[in-house]
């Protein structure tokens, strides 16, 4: 017998692992928030169409550890997150220093929420809007690239800061 398994929608990634960036594609149900899948998915995800960086062969399919990804930058559109739509929601600008580099970006959450209380309960991804990344590329030197979105893995996260606007 078959298991049931909801309709899914292909969304094609942009991964970045402590070795290398990986291009591939990835299959969640249809109404399923990429943030709420990474935090919720098994610890291996199945990637199809993978490019590494410095491979000139496309890998039809390869697991990769959900904690292996330290940075996820999602196409345009797939930013969504499930907020609380009772409860209001406030934006702060955040500077997270990573192993790879830095990403600066806006974080939301739900009003009365430090910051640091945020992360300080966090295991697993958060997303980050309206990014500049400071990132390696595949020659390993790092560029400054603007996202619309990325979603960071905590775990990749050395310390967090909360600039002060002038």
């Amino acid at each position: 017998m078959d298991s049931y398994r909801p309709p899914q929608r292909e969304v094609a990634l942009r991964i970045l692992t402590r070795r290398a960036w990986l291009d591939g594609t990835l299959r969640l149900p249809v109404s399923a928030h990429l943030l709420d899948y990474l935090r919720h998915a098994p610890r291996f995800l199945t990637l199809t169409g993978v490019q590494a960086e410095g491979s000139e062969r496309e890998i039809p399919y390869f697991s990769l550890q959900r904690d292996a990804m330290a940075v996820v930058i999602p196409p345009e559109g797939e930013a969504g997150e499930s907020l609380p739509e009772t409860s209001p929601v406030v934006s702060h600008r955040v500077y997270c220093l990573l192993e790879q580099g830095s990403i600066r970006g806006t974080l939301r959450v739900l009003e009365h929420v430090r910051v640091s209380d945020y992360f300080m309960n966090r295991e697993s991804f958060v997303m980050l809007h309206e990014c500049v990344a400071r990132l390696p590329d595949a020659t390993g030197v790092t560029v400054e690239q603007r996202v619309p979105a990325a979603v960071v893995h905590s775990r990749h996260i050395l310390g967090v800061s909360e600039p002060r606007l002038a």
